[in-house]
């Protein structure tokens, strides 16, 4: 069931917004590991989750600044 879930979440990210999929496909294969692999569906659904939301937020800096560049 987990690997259906991040699988889709991937492909709607893919489908939908293609310019998210470097952060949506590690987050979503690290929840996939602590959810199939591990065994731990929370704990794998919170993982993916802070990633999706940490991970770009560390990029944001260097976003405005692109942003402002031009």
């Amino acid at each position: 069931m987990g690997v259906v879930l991040y699988a889709t979440i991937v492909g709607a990210a893919w489908w939908l917004l293609p310019r998210t999929l470097p952060f949506v496909a590690p987050s979503a294969c690290f929840g996939m590991a602590l959810h199939a692999g591990m065994r731990r569906p929370w704990l794998g659904l919170a993982g993916f989750g802070l990633l999706l939301v940490v991970v770009p937020l560390l990029f944001f800096p260097s976003l405005l600044v692109d942003a402002f560049a031009g």
